[in-house]
């Protein structure tokens, strides 16, 4: 209403200027005098008014992607890969030439460094939507980002020493930490490191966060509650497992005893112990061998065997008796075991000396003493 007062005032005053300036000015100053009250007349209008004029500035931010990578002690094992297709699948896309062998020969941590690649890391970040952080955790988060742009001459090493040794002289590492990934802890508490990598980048873009780990929280937080707060957050959790579903398997010997002498036609024993991890209640067989000084190998004895629980000792004994002088060699050997992690530790070996039970014996002292009776 006043915007509308205001301009009417202004309308009759200047309409009682135009009649008085008709009968004492020429026309041309009567012109130019309009023209410039009209023009300030707009201005007082547009003062009035409060023109606002607005800039719009849109820029991308990249979001953060988190990797967290589980480091601990169980991360440092080898599977044995007993799917001979999954193996050979999962080893092509590696680029890992040695097949299911190849596969059998790398940790875990060596397959996340095979996984999180150059290539992989590049397709993380989206053409550059995102930044990728990748942050190692056991029974907590590292602070510290690490860089997986590694050399994979380190990795390729283990699946293929040879060629390893061959280009050697010609690899360079691509960061002054060629070995970023390697176990840290005892424990798996994914649920603790989640939220510390929650809290750590809190008030930033999150564009999710990738849990690579070989199985399930063992300590910390309790997961459900922590996914419940990256619910809240509307932070997605992918994860991807490492390893197999059978895990590490193999058996092995763990020692060969026996007496280091022993007499003639005297029965004695040879003990072996027994060990294995992820092969519970398998059926295998334990074979003894034995043969005399330096000859052919003969078989002393063959045991079955049902595997216990992971570590646990088994106890195998075999009886023998020998009649004349002589070195004894004994080789147990672990048979019919099935794919496992190495076979370099099936065999193990003892050996005893076969002596005369009457032994004669030239006794010099420099006097008789009361404790020779006990001789």
């Amino acid at each position: 209403l006043l915007l509308l007062a205001g301009l009417l005032v202004a309308a009759l005053g200047l309409w009682t200027l135009y009649r008085w300036e008709g009968k004492h000015l020429h026309l041309a100053k009567r012109g130019l005098l309009w023209g410039v009250r009209l023009t300030v007349l707009g201005l007082v209008v547009g003062m009035l008014l409060e023109p606002v004029l607005v800039l719009v500035k849109e820029e991308q931010v990249p979001s953060n992607l988190l990797v967290l990578v589980d480091s601990s002690q169980s991360m440092g094992l080898r599977d044995a890969w007993q799917d001979e297709v999954a193996a050979t699948r999962t080893a092509e896309q590696l680029g890992i030439d040695e097949g299911q062998e190849g596969l059998r020969k790398l940790t875990r941590l060596d397959l996340v460094s095979r996984l999180l690649d150059p290539t992989m890391i590049e397709a993380l970040e989206g053409d550059g939507e995102r930044i990728v952080h990748v942050h190692r955790f056991a029974d907590r988060m590292e602070e510290d980002a690490v860089s997986m742009f590694v050399d994979q001459s380190d990795v390729e090493s283990a699946a293929n020493p040879q060629a390893a040794d061959e280009s050697a002289p010609d690899a360079q590492p691509l960061t002054h930490n060629p070995q970023p990934l390697t176990p840290i802890g005892e424990t798996t508490a994914i649920g603790s490191a989640l939220k510390q990598a929650l809290l750590a980048y809190a008030g930033m873009p999150l564009a999710g966060v990738l849990i690579v780990s070989d199985g399930q929280s063992t300590s910390g937080e309790p997961m459900d509650t922590v996914a419940k707060l990256a619910a809240d957050e509307n932070v997605p959790v992918v994860t991807a497992a490492i390893g197999t579903l059978e895990g590490p398997r193999n058996a092995m010997i763990t020692s060969v005893e026996s007496s280091p002498v022993a007499f003639v036609r005297d029965t004695n024993q040879v003990t072996v112990q027994v060990q294995s991890r992820g092969m519970q209640d398998l059926s295998c067989g334990l074979l003894l061998e034995m043969r005399r000084n330096g000859g052919p190998w003969q078989e002393l004895g063959r045991e079955d065997v049902i595997l216990g629980l992971d570590g646990a000792q088994q106890t195998f004994e075999f009886d023998y008796s020998e009649a004349r002088p002589s070195k004894l060699e004994f080789r147990a050997t672990l048979e019919d075991l099935g794919p496992e992690l190495s076979e370099d530790d099936n065999v193990g070996h003892a050996e005893t000396r076969i002596v005369r039970q009457r032994l004669r014996v030239l006794f010099i002292a420099g006097s008789t003493f009361p404790e020779v009776q006990f001789l």
